[in-house]
């Protein structure tokens, strides 16, 4: 048995010597790889009622669009994510930023007011009513508002974004800042 173990060993120590790494190149060469450009964006909830299928537009301080890589809808659940593009992360955009989700094809608000005893707890706009919990569209004159006061800088590291929920209470607060500002630029 003895005679058996020593052929295995001079192999297995054989094996491990050939397999060690002399630290010269093995042929293979790296490819440098460039991160993706740091982008900045936007995420929150649209809620007077859960609004899904909600277009989301961004506007700087002087009203001009901000263009968005993606994003612009609002999800199932009334949430949204954004980001904007590398172009306009570049160039820097302008705070404060309004952020308004908007109505039309597609967008839909689930009813979020219980009358007891009816059903017909929030009035559609076309004459009719739907009952608590119910779905329905969103006319296209339908818009809510809010205010992002800063954007923070991207980095090497990180893709920033800021967080704005969309409700009866941020819109009232834009259309305070917006008539204040009176047609000029938001400050």
């Amino acid at each position: 048995m003895r005679s058996l173990l020593q052929p295995i060993a001079l192999v297995s120590a054989i094996l491990l010597i050939a397999s060690c790494d002399s630290g010269g190149t093995s042929g293979v060469t790296a490819t440098p790889v460039t991160p993706p450009a740091p982008q900045t964006g936007l995420n929150g909830r649209a809620v007077k009622g859960i609004i899904a299928g909600g277009a989301i537009t961004v506007v700087d301080s002087a009203g001009a669009d901000v263009p968005l890589a993606s994003g612009g809808t609002s999800g199932a659940d009334g949430s949204y994510s954004l980001l904007f593009t590398e172009e306009a992360t570049a160039a820097g955009i302008s705070a404060p930023l309004v952020v308004t989700v908007s109505g039309g094809p597609g967008a839909t608000m689930v009813c979020d007011i219980d009358i007891a005893g009816t059903d017909d707890d929030c009035a559609v706009g076309d004459g009719t009513s739907v009952a608590f919990g119910e779905s329905y569209p969103l006319p296209t004159t339908f818009a809510m508002r809010g205010i992002v006061s800063e954007i923070p800088a991207a980095d090497t590291q990180t893709s920033p974004t800021v967080t704005v929920n969309l409700n009866p209470a941020t819109d009232l607060a834009a259309s305070l800042a917006l008539n204040a500002a009176a047609g000029t630029a938001l400050t």
